[in-house]
């Protein structure tokens, strides 16, 4: 209750003063968060020893902490749904993320993990996270004209690749629970349903829920009693249908987060001037930096009370291997011969934020793997978390300046 009174006061004073600095909120809460577990006792023991208590109130808080931002995310695209307009956002899809699946495996093998456990690794350090990303992507809705090109790139990559980690998620749950079953049923299986189908469920519920509210919001609704009874409980009515949507996405067995942000992107694309657009977009933002602020003091305090367990220098060498060296280098493969200037893809490439997303996949995943080696990924997730969050916080800024004419 401590830690969620202080970050729902702090709020608006640390919006303000990221303002006025080169921080970012992340950075300023998570340095908050440090300080207050090292000054007071108020606060309980935290460890990252894995405990089923421990996974599941992760696995929960993060989990709505992600929809939420996924759908603010989602709302704040006002580019066209184009092939050409989009295809930065399909090479960071297919070409880097894979890649970087690829490349933190093999290094989480030789950090000395199993195939499957290093799998994991690469799974949920290799999406960009929304959450952290939220000050270097795009501004609210409808006022994208001059938004700088790298922010929109980082926020649809940030929207999609938060559903399309689950696949990996779940080929790692798969390979460590692989049984008598041959490596090639095992892939194959996972290659058409929980790549391929799970994949087209997500983004189908999501374009199907998005269409619907569309016609509720904009069409249905044009009755003035029933237009003015909408206004008086908007907020209700947007965060129900928010969380219909990925509910019903995941008992149909689809990726929620996909369908979540698939439907914003939908609804955006609809009456683009109508100001229910913002209004929507500022009652799910109040709500998404409320848990994101809390979110993110609990990270701090957690840093604080690891303090003996992150002094070892391989996990930081592993943090700044993954953000200065694995994501840049996917980065600039992925955007080659895109078309785009050579300082936009820098700043894509550079500003791949790890962040909250790395936690639920980790929670989610841990009643399938052994404890020990959850541990000792939780620390390198949070290492890699703490170095993201400096390095891109500082340089965000001006890596995403606008171009002075």
């Amino acid at each position: 209750m401590f830690t969620l009174g202080t970050g729902l006061v702090l709020n608006p004073f640390i919006a303000r003063l990221a303002k006025s600095t080169p921080l970012t909120p992340a950075l300023i809460y998570l340095s908050g968060g440090a300080l207050l577990g090292m000054s007071t006792t108020l606060l309980p023991s935290v460890s990252l020893a894995y405990n089923p208590q421990n996974a599941a109130f992760i696995e929960h808080f993060t989990e709505a902490v992600v929809v939420l931002t996924l759908v603010s995310a989602g709302l704040k695209i006002d580019r066209p749904f184009d092939k050409s307009l989009w295809a930065s956002t399909w090479r960071l899809l297919g070409i880097t993320m894979v890649l970087s699946i690829g490349i933190i495996t093999l290094l989480g093998m030789y950090w000395g993990f199993p195939l499957a456990t290093a799998l994991l690794l690469g799974a949920v350090l290799a999406p960009t996270d929304p959450v952290l990303a939220h000050d270097m992507q795009t501004g609210p809705p409808q006022q994208d004209e001059g938004e700088h090109p790298a922010k929109v790139a980082l926020t649809t990559e940030a929207g999609f690749n938060d559903g399309l980690a689950f696949p990996f998620t779940y080929l790692a749950i798969a390979w460590q629970n692989q049984g008598n079953q041959s490596e090639t049923e095992l892939l194959w299986q996972w290659f058409y349903w929980d790549l391929l189908s799970r994949v087209g469920l997500g983004i189908g519920i999501g374009w199907l829920a998005g269409r619907l509210l569309s016609w509720l919001l904009f069409k249905a609704l044009k009755d003035p009693h029933k237009k003015n009874t909408m206004s008086q409980h908007f907020g209700v009515f947007i965060l129900g249908t928010t969380l219909l949507t990925y509910a019903g996405a995941e008992l149909l067995h689809g990726y929620g987060f996909l369908a979540v942000f698939v439907a914003a992107l939908v609804t955006r694309s609809q009456c683009r001037e109508h100001p229910y657009h913002r209004k929507m977009f500022k009652f799910l933002e109040q709500f998404e930096e409320s848990l994101t602020s809390i979110l993110l003091l609990m990270m701090g305090v957690l840093v604080a009370y690891q303090g003996q367990q992150l002094f070892q220098p391989a996990y930081w060498a592993f943090a700044l291997l993954l953000v200065l060296g694995v994501r840049p280098l996917t980065g600039l493969l992925g955007l080659l011969g895109c078309g785009r200037p050579f300082k936009m893809r820098l700043a894509v490439a550079f500003l791949g934020v790890r962040g909250i997303g790395s936690f639920y996949y980790l929670a989610y995943a841990a009643p399938y793997f052994d404890r020990d080696a959850l541990s000792e990924i939780s620390l390198l997730v949070l290492c890699t978390v703490i170095v993201s969050a400096i390095l891109h916080g500082i340089s965000s800024k001006k890596l995403l300046a606008p171009e002075k004419s």
